[in-house]
């Protein structure tokens, strides 16, 4: 393998940049990844692409572990977006922001506790009474 020396970091800041500048992370991902690449094939592009596609991306696609990771990562993502729908973020969130304050330990569905006044000049959120 072939050191390219300072050329490495290219990768990097192309990828750090173009997340700052378009906010979008994947295609930023990808962009480090191919400018990686075409740097190790010597600044062909068409080589590139081709090397990236058949070296890299099928390789890592076909594994079994990451395919498990990816079907898993699926999976997450579908839940939280079902989750974003049925409105169950809204309500968690409703719920968090609506906190007491405090020296209260708050339990849905029950009146706020208050927590003794030692435990409250101590800094101390929850206290066995």
């Amino acid at each position: 393998m072939d050191h390219t020396g300072v050329w490495s970091i290219l990768p990097i800041v192309v990828a750090i940049a173009c997340a700052v500048v378009t906010r979008q992370v994947i295609l930023a991902l990808f962009l480090g990844v191919y400018v990686g690449v075409l740097t190790i094939e010597g600044g062909h592009p068409l080589a590139a692409l081709t090397s990236l596609i058949r070296d890299y991306l099928v390789v890592q696609l076909t594994d079994a572990y990451n395919v498990g990771v990816l079907v898993l990562l699926a999976f997450i993502g579908g839940f939280v977006a079902l989750m974003e729908r049925s409105g169950g973020a809204t309500a968690f969130a409703r719920n968090v922001s609506t906190y007491p304050g405090r020296g209260k330990l708050y339990w849905p569905h029950s009146k706020p506790l208050r927590l003794p006044a030692e435990a409250v000049a101590a800094g101390s959120s929850v206290a066995l009474v």
